[in-house]
């Protein structure tokens, strides 16, 4: 289990985080939500251990982080970050292999060679092996940083759970890398891991949910009537909601700057509906975003 407590961070007098408290178990899917600058990155950065909050704690099980050594922490806390930068001509092998390196100290040995192998071959890769990475496309790119991500995480700890945080992974990818990308995660999920993905799309959140995964969603969001209140910036709603219910507090949440985190483990029961009533929500979020925002201009 990954748990915040109180998390607070602020860059000069601009406050990003408040207060935000949450837990997130492994067998759940769990997604961040929002709008660009509500401090998704921000909150995933802190917890990762990549920087610090200006209050407040994080615990990989019952370890706070700050006790645990940056080494030890990489062999099983994988970070796929919004914009990885290489600018070096690395092949795409040696790209994956880099997510080996907490496993190694000089040259890697032939169970690292294997996994990165297995993973090569899970993302569809063999035949990018020897391509210069810095002639991929951007989609290509991405595909190959989670092959990376996933090296580093590909065998279960002795003891504990594996971390796998992803941000924005699915911005330079078309619908059918998009789907193998999060079949992957969900892969994952199913084996002891705390997986925890920056995204944008609330019907992707809604479909995994409806491949029988819990899904945790954490938004910026207004209304908080009913909702129990761990701390200032976070409320948590347990429990059934239908996919316009989510619908609704995403919407509502995006003139506001506090966090929502929803449990919505049996939203896969309104996802089997006929697909004209689907359509007819979705129908009705498009009109909601449009009268809320302005259509969006076309070209």
């Amino acid at each position: 289990m990954l748990r915040t407590e109180n998390i607070s961070y602020s860059i000069g007098k601009k406050s990003i985080l408040s207060g935000v408290s949450a837990e997130f178990h492994p067998g759940e899917f769990n997604m961040i939500l929002g709008p660009n600058g509500s401090g998704k990155s921000t909150f995933l950065k802190i917890f990762s251990g990549e920087i610090h909050a200006n209050e407040g704690n994080v615990f990989y099980a019952e370890k706070q982080i700050r006790t645990i050594k940056t080494d030890e922490l990489a062999k099983y806390r994988a970070v796929m970050s919004q914009q990885p930068e290489l600018s070096f001509p690395l092949t795409v092998d040696e790209v994956v292999m880099m997510g080996r390196y907490p496993h190694f100290n000089f040259n890697p040995n032939k169970k690292d060679e294997s996994i990165c192998g297995e993973v090569m071959e899970r993302m569809n890769l063999r035949s990018f092996s020897d391509r210069n990475y810095l002639t991929l496309s951007g989609g290509e790119k991405q595909r190959v940083q989670f092959a990376r991500v996933l090296a580093q995480v590909w065998e279960q700890p002795q003891a504990g759970y594996r971390y796998l945080f992803l941000d924005e992974p699915l911005a330079s990818l078309d619908i059918k890398y998009q789907q193998e990308f999060l079949q992957v995660a969900r892969e994952f999920v199913k084996t002891g891991t705390v997986l925890i993905a920056v995204l944008h799309d609330i019907n992707l959140a809604i479909q995994y949910a409806d491949r029988g995964i819990r899904v945790s969603v954490l938004c910026p969001q207004s209304v908080q009537t009913g909702m129990t209140t761990p701390g200032p910036s976070a409320a948590r709603v347990d429990g059934v909601l239908q996919p316009p219910e989510v619908a609704r507090m995403v919407i509502e949440a995006m003139e506001a700057e506090r966090f929502l985190i929803l449990s919505h483990p049996q939203v896969q029961e309104y996802m089997q509906r006929k697909a004209s009533s689907i359509d007819r929500w979705l129908t009705g979020m498009r009109r909601l975003r449009d009268k809320t925002y302005g259509a969006p201009r076309s070209g």
